[in-house]
């Protein structure tokens, strides 16, 4: 009979936090994407891939979103339930706005001391 009851409770805890396994992939060559974000939607569960995009996300609900991004993809949203062996994003190419550097020299005066007739400022001697 107790061993019964251990294995009940044993199962049913368990059932209650599951894990969630699987890699993360990209589209087009089929290789792990490295860190990659992987979050409960709406809740502070998250983790994040290893180098070779595998993953483990514990969680209590298979009702629940997921949300994948990385940067150079899509982000997806999933449910759960639909999450098997691999998980596939999809590239999408993004456009920076152009920066230019240039070698100007400007002098900006901030916060300027008035002289005062005391000459003591404490650990610096004479100066401000």
């Amino acid at each position: 009979m107790k061993f019964y009851l251990f294995s009940l409770l044993w199962l049913s805890s368990h059932i209650a936090f599951s894990q969630i396994k699987s890699r993360v992939v990209d589209s087009e060559t089929k290789k792990g994407i490295p860190y990659v974000n992987i979050w409960v939607e709406n809740q502070n569960i998250g983790t994040t891939s290893d180098k070779n995009g595998d993953f483990v996300l514990h969680t209590n609900d298979s009702s629940i979103v997921i949300i994948f991004s990385s940067i150079g993809y899509a982000a997806t949203r999933m449910l759960v339930e639909t999450i098997k062996y691999e998980v596939i994003l999809h590239p999408e190419p993004g456009q920076l706005e152009e920066i230019l550097v240039t070698s100007e020299k400007k002098e900006r005066i901030v916060g300027g001391f008035k002289k005062r007739k005391i000459n003591s400022y404490f650990a610096c001697y004479s100066l401000p």
